[in-house]
């Protein structure tokens, strides 16, 4: 893979990282499930850990009631987060519900604790597409999703400034369509750091269609609007769909949990993708069972990922999990206060400046819902 660097004080890499929610999907679960035919990468043995007493104390959650008009329930959509000058903003776009396949944009402004409903001209109805806010360009960023039978690889950028859709033609080759890949986007790193992975890229890795599941990873560099197949040669994890992928930017390198593949529809495996390296894995106990469509968030002054939710073998889950990244570990998590029911399926977004998650939608109980949630941490 070509690597390239640029050059931005670690200060403000920190205060700029913004990694929203990478649209996992796939509302019909039994789509992904054909045979799937790559290579797959062996895994390290199972190794077990006994995490510090004090990992990951101080959790609260508390359910968001904002004012005025609020987006219709929905699963599968795709939740990004913009951090300003003018203040900290979420937009919601797409997924699905009772009704069907949904295109509507919405904004909430944190501060102001409304939603706001925006554009309405711009990419077909979808679920399971996956989206990003590319800090360089200001501007919201969709790849892919599907609608009923059809999926998509189409690419879409939203810019606030003139509250307008437009749909990007990158040349070159295309990711083939996809719905329920995992999605990060890696922000512009500091010149002192070790080994980026392709920085300032939006990047896409696995995924599925009626043709089957994929192993590729894709990267969409914002500065030139075109995509790149960086598929390391080597040996990848197997093919999958229905996951999350966060981005380490302390480390710069993607990390990609669970998912669903043919003889295992509920993996519990975590990889990294990182430049050198190409994928790696370690298997720790205690570690959360396989599930798909969770939420999965990167907390970068912790370092750690905060995972929550997902359906697993069992049903609904309701349970948070801490990763922490430095020496790959997982925490089980009791957090206090009035707690989200389990679910599967929502979207969340990390907030730096209030240590907290922000969490909406998903299926609940057999119903789609519209509840924000946050979840904070405090040392």
């Amino acid at each position: 893979m070509q690597l390239t660097s640029r050059s931005i004080s670690r200060r403000s890499l920190l205060r700029g990282t913004a990694l929203g929610g990478a649209g996992l999907a796939g509302a019909y679960l039994l789509g992904c499930s054909d045979d799937d035919s790559g290579v797959t990468a062996q895994p390290s043995p199972t190794l077990a850990l006994t995490p510090p007493a004090t990992a990951g104390s101080g959790l609260t959650w508390e359910q968001l009631l904002p004012n005025g008009a609020i987006p219709p329930p929905r699963k599968h959509h795709s939740l990004v987060l913009r951090d300003s000058e003018a203040g900290a903003r979420l937009y919601l776009f797409g997924g699905r519900n009772n009704a069907g396949d949904l295109s509507d944009l919405w904004m909430y402004d944190v501060g102001a604790a409304t939603w706001t409903a925006l554009a309405t001209s711009g990419p077909a109805a979808r679920h399971g597409h996956n989206a990003v806010w590319d800090t360089m360009n200001d501007r919201l960023l969709v790849f892919g999703g599907q609608q009923g039978s059809s999926f998509f690889n189409d690419t879409w950028q939203y810019t606030p400034d003139d509250n307008r859709w437009a749909e990007l033609a990158p040349e070159g080759v295309l990711p083939a369509p996809r719905y329920g890949a995992g999605g990060a986007y890696s922000p512009p790193v500091a010149e002192d750091t070790i080994s980026p992975l392709l920085p300032s890229t939006f990047i896409i890795t696995h995924g599925f269609t009626s043709n089957g599941r994929f192993d590729d990873t894709w990267a969409f560099d914002v500065t030139t609007d075109t995509w790149s197949d960086v598929s390391p040669a080597d040996e990848r994890p197997v093919e999958r769909c229905l996951m999350r992928a966060t981005w380490d930017t302390l480390r710069n390198r993607l990390v990609m949990f669970g998912g669903q593949t043919t003889d295992d529809p509920f993996l519990d495996d975590l990889w990294t993708l990182s430049s050198g390296r190409g994928w790696t894995t370690v298997l720790r106990e205690p570690r959360p069972t396989g599930r798909t469509f969770y939420s999965f968030v990167y907390d970068a002054q912790r370092e750690q990922v905060v995972l929550f939710g997902g359906n697993t073998a069992t049903g609904a889950s309701g349970e948070t999990w801490l990763l922490h990244v430095q020496d790959e570990f997982w925490t089980h998590e009791e957090p206090s206060g009035q707690r989200p029911s389990s679910r599967f399926g929502h979207d969340a977004v990390w907030m730096a400046g209030s240590s907290s998650m922000l969490m909406f939608g998903g299926e609940a109980g057999g119903e789609d819902v519209d509840q924000l949630w946050e979840l904070r941490i405090s040392d």
